[in-house]
């Protein structure tokens, strides 16, 4: 396959472990740059262009930031209706996306505010199938938001990559994400923009990502001036009414992301974006092809009046009345290969940034034949690497104009909402000195739902320690550990002068998992030792196991050391 200048393309087939197939090429000495997902060789690198839903990491652009908040930014990882999503790395190599909102939403005074509430609403958000709020700046110059990293396909990609998901894997799938639902409704968010692209697939079950921050953009000038927020294909009927929007809207889309999961296609057809929020909100759904075992589930979610869906925790309890881990199986095997090629992408801090330059003068058209015609068109340019210097990260308001800025040292106010990432440690703290990003501020009878001080458990007292009042409502608190400790050492138990002592439990949740989980009574102390390597976000959660109206009853957290 000859180039312009006489250099022959040489296609061949490679086929990694548990990864779909690839072609690469070698390109000789010709200087190439990165299209979309193509990419061809630089002096003699090869680089490969990946199947669908093969996962490949877009470079950056000149224009596009190197840090964001104090992470390094290292790869694109999409855009969409509210700005572009980047891969950082912390310094000590953990993963997470950043979102930075577009600067026309950027602009607007009422998208701040609103964006400000979503996000302190997001962070209340605990479940095991959603990627947890860990940090985020509303108002910096450019607003951001990061979740937690979840190296797996969107359910999008796996569908496009491998085709349909059995009936087995959506029932799956359709539980766990209406159990994430059932927490985000919990914690007062509505997803509003629940869509294939916004579900990414691991192997212990999906995760729901951006739940709840489209509502910011709902009244900024874009959306009144008729440029939406969201995918009309997972709209519910209300929304497309231009009507209030419920929990039920929620379940309305996840109706329509089961279909999608089953078939491959909408419920309501493609074409212009009105004609299908005209047929979302007139006509029936067009279920053809959908399996006859999701067929009566499908029909339920996708009712027109919202009143007739069914509730998460109903869609939970009949699709798996055992709830519990999903079965390493859950998905079938040509996604699971999807999922195990993410799991294998290296950490942050080994995947070089690139920069794209174009030079105009020269363009080269490469045109492939093998078992179908593959043809792209080449800008030529070059590509250079540039590896993060492991300079500190900058001041919590971000860079965001490129590599050039220098790190700001001025500290960010003890307690702010953005999640200030602690220093890294050079020697063990107690979890007192450091200052809770969120917790539960309501009262619990005559105590308030967090205290540090000291407190006496067991007739020892405990100088450094963390009380907790809990009531009828789980109480939580947590903590930005983004640059890494090792383990949280704490004596667990219920304070002595604990008014109504009965039973309660004290969890320790790390980036939206519960890590461990221990039931405290009085007089009857546990031994806290928990491996916290790797975590961004901890969390304590403390709720009573008994009748709610015994308030009063106290948590306590008897010197919870973090070490290294």
């Amino acid at each position: 396959m000859p180039d312009d200048s006489g250099a022959t393309l040489r296609p061949a087939r490679i086929r990694p472990p548990s990864v779909p197939s690839i072609l690469t090429w070698n390109a000789g000495t010709r200087s190439t740059v990165v299209t979309g997902h193509f990419s061809v060789a630089v002096q003699g690198l090869i680089v490969t262009h990946p199947a669908p839903g093969t996962p490949s990491l877009e470079p950056l652009d000149r224009a596009d930031p190197r840090e964001v908040g104090g992470y390094s930014i290292v790869a694109r990882l999409g855009a969409g209706g509210m700005g572009r999503v980047f891969l950082a790395g912390t310094r000590d190599g953990r993963r997470l996306a950043v979102k930075v909102i577009r600067p026309e939403l950027a602009d607007d005074g009422e998208f701040r505010r609103r964006f400000q509430r979503e996000i302190a609403a997001a962070q209340r958000v605990h479940s095991a199938y959603t990627a947890p709020v860990v940090d985020a700046d509303p108002g910096g110059a450019r607003p951001w938001l990061a979740t937690a990293y979840i190296p797996g396909p969107s359910l999008a990609q796996a569908v496009t990559g491998s085709g349909p998901l059995p009936p087995r894997s959506v029932r799956f799938l359709v539980a766990a994400i209406a159990e994430a639902l059932r927490d985000i409704h919990a914690a007062g968010v509505i997803h509003r923009d629940l869509k294939p692209s916004n579900v990414v697939l691991a192997p212990d079950g999906p995760r729901v990502i951006d739940f709840g921050v489209a509502r910011a953009a709902d009244a900024t000038p874009l959306t009144r001036t008729g440029v939406g927020v969201g995918s009309p294909q997972f709209m519910a009927p209300e929304q497309a009414l231009g009507q209030a929007c419920t929990p039920a809207a929620d379940v309305f889309a996840l109706g329509a992301l089961a279909f999608f999961a089953a078939t491959g296609r909408s419920a309501f057809g493609d074409g212009p974006d009105a004609a299908v929020l005209f047929r979302i909100a007139h006509h029936d759904p067009d279920l053809e092809g959908c399996p006859d075992q999701l067929r009566p589930l499908i029909t339920r979610c996708l009712a027109k009046d919202p009143q007739h869906r069914p509730r998460p925790a109903e869609l939970m309890a009949e699709l798996r009345p055992d709830p519990g881990p999903l079965p390493t199986d859950w998905l079938p095997t040509p996604v699971m290969a999807q999922v195990g090629a993410y799991q294998a992408l290296p950490a942050p801090s080994t995947v070089p940034a690139l920069i794209r330059r174009t030079d105009r003068s020269r363009t080269l058209l490469l045109v492939g034949a093998g078992a179908g015609a593959l043809a792209m068109l080449l800008l030529v340019g070059v590509v250079l690497a540039v590896v993060p210097d492991g300079s500190p990260p900058a001041s919590r308001s971000g860079n965001l104009g490129g590599a050039q800025a220098p790190p700001s040292t001025s500290p960010t106010p003890a307690g702010s909402a953005q999640g200030t990432p602690s220093p890294r440690p050079a020697q063990a703290v107690y979890l007192t000195d450091l200052e809770p990003v969120n917790e539960s501020h309501d009262l619990v009878g005559t105590y308030e739902s967090w205290v540090d001080g000291a407190v006496t458990v067991d007739g020892h007292t405990y100088d450094r320690a963390i009380t907790v009042g809990v009531g009828c409502r789980e109480q939580v608190r947590e903590y930005a550990l983004s640059r890494g400790y090792g383990r949280l050492r704490a004596t667990v138990g219920l304070a002595d002068d604990t008014p109504h002592p009965t039973p309660a439990t004290i969890k320790v949740v790390g980036d939206g998992k519960t890590i461990r989980s221990e039931s405290v009574r009085l007089g009857h102390p546990l031994t806290l030792d928990v491996d916290v390597r790797g975590l961004v976000r901890l969390g304590l959660n403390a709720a009573i196991n008994g009748e709610c109206y015994r308030l009063n009853t106290k948590v306590a957290l008897g010197d919870p050391l973090l070490q290294p």
